[in-house]
């Protein structure tokens, strides 16, 4: 075993790989996704999509400069002062506050279990069949859509219960190497296997994103192996070489449950049609935020579209109803949808997150937002990178709202409330208690885990 001396002498204040920079991941999902569906020509729209293109030069003019904006926000974050002394070490900070943490990744785990009892339970109180169960899992034409739409509606207010997994996950990976798989991995098995089951039964591939994505940046920061020079290192510093294999794979495989039995007689291979339909998502997106902000001429002024949360989630939309209202909208109805319905296809019905600030508020403004949000995202992850509780808790959920803004504004959506609002209270609660004050009591082993043992005083 290896003493823990304020700094582990192997690590050396290794941070997580390059890519988790918020402006490498905002540019390489948002950049890349606006190229793409410029350069993509418009009859290909038409024949693998059913739309038109809408998505003009003065779209990806205003899609980079919210890029560019974006950056330099990130980049103005790194450049403020920073706090004097050694950065925390995530690991310690889990060891350090293991037990509090432990309650709070328990709670939220039968919270979790809780929203999936309720969300399951009210789909058999509905009647649904386990024929028609069966007949999901095996991509029956039609069978996602029954059960989508007949058997498994919300229980407002109560299935949102189940967000809370994302804090199961997150917790799961910071407190591993601390408290031990065994007392984290069985609540996170079972949360991932729930999420996989609603990711069919609701033909929600976001349930298994939103779990994925997070606990993976959690775990690059928190886990030695992965701050540590070696070959676990090193292969997550290449990962995103293998990031579009595992995307392409994983989209096609959820694809052949949900649409496949649609598309299998007309002549393409399973792996061309998911590729196909993966692309078709991310530019369709991006064009569906060019149609909009083409139509919605005047902005709203209120942030109705960027931070849907604020007028749909419970208990929350009471003010903003109230003295936010945008004019002209009806709150209860979907807008976007209807425009979908008349000049886009509603089978791609992303809204592309990119440009809904510009139509809350304006080009001008929409792009002052996306300075705003490199601003924020830029110095949480130099929270992250230090070990700080309020980044390791908060940069793995804004990290996956990067990567989804082609798609829509992640950290805007309810389903992201209930995980932003712990991960705040718990930073908060655990503020101003310094790991390194049992640095002496700590020791790495031989895989890069924490245990009790004599380590060098700091």
């Amino acid at each position: 075993m290896t003493p823990h001396g304020g700094l582990n002498p192997n690590r050396l204040g290794l941070g997580p790989p390059w890519w988790t920079h918020p402006a490498v991941g905002f540019c390489s999902a948002s950049g890349l996704s606006a190229l793409f569906t410029y350069f993509t020509p418009g009859e290909l729209y038409e024949r693998y999509w059913n739309t038109w293109k809408y998505f003009d030069a003065g779209h990806l003019a205003l899609a980079l400069l919210c890029c560019a904006a974006f950056v330099f926000g990130a980049w103005f974050a790194n450049r403020l002062p920073r706090p004097a002394g050694a950065a925390p070490d995530a690991a310690l900070f889990a060891f350090t506050h293991k037990e509090a943490l432990l309650r709070i990744f328990h709670g939220a785990f039968l919270l979790t279990l809780a929203g999936y009892v309720v969300w399951f339970g009210a789909a058999v109180a509905r009647g649904a069949p386990a024929d028609l169960v069966l007949a999901v899992f095996r991509g029956d034409k039609g069978a996602a859509f029954e059960m989508k739409e007949v058997y498994m509606g919300t229980v407002k207010g109560i299935t949102t219960l189940t967000q809370f997994g994302i804090v199961v996950v997150v917790l799961g990976a910071i407190l591993t190497p601390a408290a031990g798989l065994r007392r984290t991995g069985p609540a996170c098995a079972a949360v991932a296997c729930l999420a996989a089951i609603r990711s069919v039964l609701n033909a929600e591939r976001l349930a298994m994103v939103e779990l994925a994505i997070p606990a993976l940046v959690a775990a690059l920061r928190a886990w030695p192996m992965f701050c540590s020079r070696g070959p676990v290192r090193r292969a997550a510093q290449w990962a995103p070489l293998a990031a579009p294999f595992v995307l392409v794979a994983g989209f096609t495989l959820s694809e052949s449950i949900r649409s496949w039995s649609y598309y299998a007689d007309q002549g393409h291979s399973l792996v061309g049609f998911g590729a196909s339909r993966l692309s078709g998502y991310y530019v369709t997106s991006m064009n569906n935020g060019a149609l909009l902000t083409n139509l919605f001429e005047e902005p709203l002024g209120v942030p109705f579209f960027s931070a849907p949360f604020l007028y749909r989630f419970p208990g929350i939309n009471v003010l903003p109803r109230a003295f936010l209202a945008p004019a002209g909208l009806d709150m209860d109805a979907d807008p976007i949808r209807a425009v979908f319905e008349n000049s886009a296809n509603v089978e791609f019905n992303n809204p592309g997150g990119l440009f809904l600030p510009v139509l809350d508020f304006g080009p001008a403004l929409g792009i002052f937002y996306w300075l705003a949000g490199g601003v924020v995202a830029g110095g949480v992850f130099v929270l992250y990178r230090r070990g700080e509780p309020p980044g390791l808790l908060l940069y793995p959920l804004l990290f996956l709202s990067l990567l989804e803004t082609p798609r829509i504004i992640y950290w805007g959506e309810g389903r992201a409330v209930p995980a932003i609002a712990v991960s705040l209270a718990v930073s908060f609660a655990l503020r101003g208690r310094p790991a390194q004050a049992v640095a002496s009591s700590v020791t790495w082993d031989s895989e890069g885990f924490l245990g009790p043992g004599q380590g060098a005083a700091v």
